[in-house]
C-alpha cells in the first residue's frame, strides 16, 4: 500500500461549503445568475469575466486570511457587478431589498397598537377576569411554546413543518414582491436582466433560507414582547383616567371552577408579589369589584410567561441571525463554482492521461483536459501520453517533477480505458494493480471509462440500453476488485456537474494533495 498522503498544503478535491458575508453572497449569487444566463455576453462579455477573474486572483493572493476561495468569488463578483450596475439599473435596488429585515414598522408597530386596543374591548369598562385579553395572550403564548417543544424534539432543530412552511412562504412573498419592486416601471430592461432577477431569487431562497427563518422568527418574538407590552401598558395608561371594574361570567363553569382555574394561571404572579388572590365572591356581577389588583396579578404572570420567554427567545434568534450574516454558507460544489475555484489552484499537480488499448478523438481529449482542470484546477498541468497497447506495462514515472528551482510537482496518473471493450481482471486488473503499487507521497490516481464508441454501436441494437448497463457493471467489478472507484464518461460532450464532483470524490488515495492552489 502507498504511504500516507501529505495533505498539510493542499486542500482535497471535494469542495467544500464556503462561507461569506451575508451582502458578500448576494453579491456572488447575483453575478452567478447573470453569468448562467448571459451565455452570449450581451451584458456581461467573456473577456470582462476573464479579466475579472484574473483581478481577483491577484487581490486574493494579496488579501488572503485563509478564506483565499471565498475572497476570489467576492473579488470577482464585486468587479462584475459594478459592470451591471450601469447596465441594468435595477441590481442595486434588488440587493437591498433582498437584505429582507422585517422590522418595527411591518412587525412591531401594528403589534403594538392592537395591544393598546386590546384593553379597550368591553362594555362598561368591566373586564370579565375569565376573558380577560390579557389571558388570552398568556394561553396563546403557552400553546406556541408547546408547538416549538414539541417541533424541536421531532425534528431536532426546532422548526417544525408547519411553522417552517409559513416563515418559507413569508419569506418568499417578500423575496418576490421585492423582486416587483425593483423592475417596476423599466420596460426597457432585457429579457437576460429579468430571467437573472429570477434565478437570483431563486438561488438567494436556497442560500439564505436559514437566516430568513431566523429573522422572521426573532420578528414574530419581537411581535408578540410589542403585543402584550401595548396591552398591559394600555391597561394601566386607561387605568389613570377612568376606573375598571373586575367580574366573572360563565356559562358553564361554576365558582369553585373558576376559583381553581385561577388559582392555577396567577400562582407565579401571586407568589413573587406576595398577595393573595381575591375572592370570587368580591366581584360577583353585576357591580364588580376593583380591577386594580387583578391588573398587577395579570401584569405580573404576562411578564413570567411572554415576557421573559419571548425575549430570551428573541436574543437566542438575533445570535443566530448574527452568525448567519457573518458566515452564510454557500454551497461550493456547483460546476459554476468549482469552475471558478479551479482557475486559481493546481499549480504544483501534475496530471497523466494514459490511454490505454484506446485512441480518443480530440474532441474527446479536449473534454478530458477541461473535466481534470474542473477537478484539480486551472492551473494543472495536464499532459496526454501516448497511449499503452493491450497487455502492455506503464513505464511512467510517478515520482514528483519540478523545472527549475520551481517546486516539485504532484503527480496523478489518470488511466482512460474504453467502454467497449470486455474487461479482464488479468489484463485490465493488472494493469492498475501496478500502478496503485508505484502510487507513494504527493501522488494519486484515478480510472476513467469512456463509453462514447459503446453507446454509439448501441444505439439502434434491441436491448441496447440494458447491454450498456451490463457492460458498465462488468467495468465496475473489474475495477473495484482492485480498490479503485471507476468514473463512467462519455468524452464526445462536455462534462456534465454530477460526473465532476464524481471524479472529485473518486481520487485514490482519498485526502490526495490535488487542487494546490
Amino acid at each position: 500500500m502507498p504511504a500516507a498522503m501529505s495533505t498539510a498544503d493542499a486542500p482535497s478535491t471535494a469542495l467544500p461549503t464556503l462561507t461569506m458575508r451575508e451582502a458578500d453572497a448576494r453579491r456572488v449569487l447575483l453575478v452567478q445568475a447573470f453569468e448562467e444566463v448571459d451565455r452570449e455576453g450581451l451584458l456581461l462579455a467573456e473577456h470582462e469575466r476573464s479579466r475579472a477573474t484574473d483581478l481577483a486572483l491577484a487581490r486574493a493572493a494579496e488579501t488572503s486570511n485563509g478564506s483565499g476561495e471565498a475572497e476570489l468569488l467576492v473579488h470577482r463578483a464585486e468587479s462584475l457587478l459594478r459592470l451591471l450596475e450601469e447596465r441594468a439599473d435595477f441590481v442595486q435596488g434588488l440587493l437591498r431589498t433582498t437584505g429582507f429585515r422585517p422590522g418595527f414598522v411591518l412587525i412591531v408597530l401594528p403589534a403594538l397598537v392592537l395591544g393598546l386596543l386590546t384593553n379597550a374591548i368591553g362594555p362598561r369598562g368591566m373586564i370579565n377576569v375569565l376573558a380577560f385579553p390579557l389571558l388570552g395572550l398568556i394561553l396563546w403564548n403557552l400553546a406556541i411554546y408547546a408547538l416549538l417543544l414539541v417541533s424541536k424534539t421531532r425534528g431536532g432543530r426546532g422548526d417544525g413543518t408547519r411553522t417552517r412552511g409559513l416563515t418559507e412562504r413569508l419569506a418568499d412573498g417578500y423575496l418576490q414582491s421585492a423582486w416587483k419592486r425593483s423592475i417596476r416601471g423599466r420596460s426597457e430592461v432585457a429579457a437576460v436582466s429579468a430571467q437573472a432577477g429570477s434565478r437570483f431569487l431563486a438561488a438567494w431562497k436556497r442560500a439564505a433560507t436559514p437566516l430568513l427563518l431566523s429573522r422572521v422568527r426573532r420578528a414574530l418574538h419581537i411581535g408578540a414582547l410589542a403585543l402584550v407590552v401595548g396591552a398591559v401598558g394600555g391597561m394601566y395608561f386607561r387605568g389613570l383616567a377612568f376606573e375598571f371594574r373586575a367580574t366573572w361570567e360563565s356559562t358553564f363553569l361554576t365558582e369553585r371552577g373558576v376559583q381553581s382555574i385561577l388559582d392555577v394561571v396567577l400562582f407565579p404572579a401571586r407568589e413573587i408579589l406576595r398577595v393573595e388572590l381575591p375572592a370570587l365572591a368580591s366581584i360577583q356581577p353585576p357591580e364588580g369589584g376593583a380591577a386594580a389588583p387583578w391588573i398587577h396579578l395579570y401584569a405580573m404572570t404576562v411578564v413570567v410567561f411572554v415576557i421573559v420567554p419571548r425575549t430570551l427567545l428573541a436574543i437566542r434568534e438575533t445570535f443566530r441571525e448574527r452568525a448567519l450574516e457573518r458566515a452564510l454558507p454557500i454551497e461550493a460544489s456547483q460546476a459554476y463554482f468549482r469552475r471558478l475555484l479551479a482557475s486559481g489552484r493546481g499549480a504544483s499537480v501534475s496530471v497523466r492521461i494514459l490511454p490505454y488499448s484506446y485512441r480518443p478523438a480530440k474532441r474527446a481529449t479536449d473534454n478530458l483536459r477541461a473535466l481534470l482542470h474542473d477537478v484539480f484546477g486551472a492551473r494543472a498541468e495536464v499532459l496526454v501520453l501516448d497511449g499503452l497497447e493491450y497487455g502492455a506495462e506503464d513505464t511512467t514515472s510517478l515520482e514528483p517533477t519540478g523545472s527549475g528551482g520551481s517546486e516539485p510537482r504532484a503527480i496523478c496518473s489518470a488511466p482512460v480505458f474504453a467502454l467497449a471493450q470486455s474487461p479482464e481482471i488479468e489484463v485490465h486488473g493488472r494493469f492498475l494493480e501496478s500502478l496503485k503499487m508505484r502510487v507513494g507521497d504527493h501522488a494519486c490516481l484515478v480510472v476513467l471509462v469512456d463509453g462514447t464508441a459503446y453507446r454509439e454501436r448501441m444505439v439502434d441494437v434491441p436491448g441496447g440500453d440494458d447491454r450498456l448497463e451490463e457492460r458498465r457493471r462488468a467495468w465496475d467489478r473489474v475495477i473495484r476488485e482492485t480498490g479503485l472507484e471507476p468514473v463512467h464518461v462519455e468524452l464526445d460532450r462536455l462534462p456534465h456537474e454530477a460526473v465532476i464532483a464524481r471524479l472529485a470524490r473518486s481520487v485514490w488515495p482519498a485526502g490526495a494533495p490535488v487542487g494546490v492552489a
